[in-house]
């Protein structure tokens, strides 16, 4: 009976961390609150809950939020659930501050520069595919700053990284940025369901109703000029483009692989510098 007891006991508390472990293993950001550029509703992309809309003609192209000392050290992930309708692709952009990580330079006479405001340690920019829900997804593992090209992940286009290193404990605040912005010109408008923070990668969102890839490998929702619309069409473009690269010459006074033949050099098999006069 004692064995029982103790075996029951045990899993118990097994069960609870494990539980607890669970709850933990995500810290979701507050997204601000309703004001001008700054909306809930429901839309059809996620017809069940209010999602924030975010239109950066209003509120501008960047949002930060604070973060609790230390706070990040748990994590791994930095993930934001987005959707928009522009025309082109996005750059769905994380900036991460240090506090007091500004530009102002104290002069020998004492004063300080007034350039004060703080500016980010790090960033990255991610591409984001119009008319498709997308998790965005930075791994914190990258803010050591030791590659400049993320790893790709599903519906995600290309990710850089630049700036200087920083420990994940170090950030005080991180912020999330939308380009290209023009001001009056050009405003993007973004929807935001999420943003948090996770050990773990998301579970992959839901297959789209319709493909958003042709049989050509071509952006099916779109039409634009020079698209294939049939393998007809795509052989008569081949073919179109054959006749071009056959009528195609260089000038006389070019070599057959593109270089100057009034200007010759001793021929070495490297690329070499050689000094040519004052040059």
């Amino acid at each position: 009976m004692k064995s029982y007891i103790h075996i029951t006991i045990v899993a118990f508390l097994i069960a609870n961390f494990v539980h607890v472990k669970a709850q933990n293993s995500t810290w979701e950001i507050s997204l601000p609150e309703a004001q001008t550029g700054i909306s809930y509703d429901y839309t059809p992309t996620w017809p069940a809950e209010k999602v924030m809309h975010w239109n950066t003609g209003e509120a501008g192209n960047e949002l930060e939020f604070e973060v609790p000392k230390g706070k990040l050290k748990a994590y791994k992930y930095l993930i934001c659930e987005v959707y928009h309708t522009s025309e082109y692709s996005l750059r769905v952009g994380f900036n991460f501050f240090r506090k007091n990580n500004t530009n102002s330079i104290e002069l020998q006479g004492g004063e300080n520069t007034s350039e004060e405001k703080n500016k980010p340690v790090i960033g990255v920019k991610i591409g984001v595919i119009p008319q498709l829900k997308t998790n965005v997804v930075f791994p914190l593992s990258h803010l050591d700053a030791q590659q400049v090209f993320l790893n790709r992940n599903p519906r995600q286009l290309k990710g850089t990284v630049s700036g200087s290193r920083i420990a994940p404990e170090q950030v005080s605040s991180f912020s999330i940025e939308i380009n290209p912005f023009k001001g009056k010109k050009f405003n993007p408008e973004l929807q935001i369901k999420r943003i948090y923070f996770s050990e773990t990668l998301p579970k992959p969102l839901e297959k789209p109703e319709k493909p958003v890839v042709d049989e050509f490998g071509q952006w099916a929702v779109k039409d634009y000029k020079g698209k294939v619309v049939s393998s007809d069409d795509l052989v008569n473009q081949l073919k179109r483009l054959e006749k071009i690269a056959e009528d195609a010459s260089f000038p006389e006074d070019w070599s057959q692989y593109g270089g100057w033949k009034e200007k010759k050099f001793d021929a070495t098999g490297f690329f070499h510098v050689k000094k040519e006069g004052e040059k």
